[in-house]
């Protein structure tokens, strides 16, 4: 007998390979997830502006990319700790001097908009149909950046509205490239900050707003990685410490399925391959002066000439 509901990978092998460029943007998953293609050599770009939740804020990121509407100083603001934000972006990118942060900010949308004229998929992860509307302006905020609560106010957006902004991101991609692929998922991250109720109508929301979309679209699919967390998963041992974020292993898991589900067997082998050489690449030895060190340096580097020279597709990933 078998006593967990395994969830198999989808049809689509070959869909993904290294000849492609994947853009990425969503929640932390996509982080968990484009950091694992970039360990096997693909060509990436994901989250420019920083872990992004809700549809609203995915798509005012995207439109952004797609047009290069460059930032501007007035859309940076100082708050009670000194630093330097955008309500448009992740604290990550926060900082210390405004003229600065402009620049980066600005240098990450110029990279990100020459990347997406090349791609060929776009991965979108939906995370929370909660948002919070800055009360001043109306506008939906990618993060709330610490502020008082009094400015905002949060609602959770209607099944329609996720499924409105997700059928202008679609647009918006395919008008640059009309035969992209788009792979739509919902993260398996649980917000709990909304409640347990909250988050399930929440992610509930999202997969209908997903469902919606794939009816209505061609070339876009969802890919199951809440409900391989969920149903296949479905045990605190394969949550962090947290007891929200999956596991590592958990997160191994799901980018299996992922690989499977959109890889064909050769892209599969050769991501393999791609993974031992940067793993070996990512190995610091104490004493770089040392006679073996330098060795272990140099054969390291002409073994990733070599598969380089095998398989120059691989090339994307070490311009970028």
């Amino acid at each position: 007998m078998k006593f967990r509901t395994e969830i198999q990978p989808l049809p689509y092998s070959g869909l993904i390979s290294h000849h492609d460029r994947i853009i990425m943007l969503g929640s932390c998953f996509t982080d968990n997830i484009s950091s694992r293609l970039r360990d096997r050599m693909f060509a990436v770009a994901a989250n420019p502006f920083g872990t992004l939740y809700n549809p609203a804020s995915i798509h005012s990121a995207i439109e952004r990319i797609a047009a290069n509407r460059l930032f501007t100083a007035e859309q940076i603001h100082q708050g009670a700790d000194g630093l330097w934000f955008s309500y448009d972006c992740h604290t990550k990118l926060n900082s210390l001097d405004r003229g600065l942060m402009l620049e980066k900010l600005n240098t990450h949308l110029t990279r990100a908009h020459e990347f997406l004229k090349q791609a060929t998929v776009a991965c979108i992860t939906l995370g929370t149909a909660w948002v919070f509307t800055l009360d001043s302006t109306g506008q939906v905020v990618a993060n709330c950046q610490k502020q008082p609560a009094s400015l905002f106010t949060r609602t959770r957006m209607s099944v329609e509205t996720c499924a409105a902004h997700l059928h202008d991101i679609i647009t918006i991609l395919q008008s640059i490239n009309p035969n992209i692929r788009i792979i739509l998922t919902v993260s398996p991250i649980r917000h709990l900050a909304d409640g347990a109720h909250g988050n399930q109508l929440s992610k509930s929301t999202l997969l209908l707003a997903c469902e919606q979309a794939v009816q209505n679209h061609n070339n876009v699919i969802y890919f199951p990685s809440y409900e391989i967390m969920m149903d296949d998963l479905r045990s605190y041992r394969f949550y962090a410490s947290d007891m929200k974020h999956p596991s590592e292993v958990a997160i191994d898991y799901i980018y299996d399925i992922f690989a499977q589900s959109f890889f064909s067997n050769d892209t599969i082998e050769l991501s393999q391959q791609a993974l031992r050489l940067t793993l070996r690449a990512a190995h610091h030895p104490i004493n770089m002066s040392d006679e073996a060190a330098l060795k272990f340096r140099d054969d390291t580097i002409n073994l990733i000439n070599s598969l380089v020279t095998r398989h120059p597709e691989l090339k994307k990933a070490l311009d970028l």
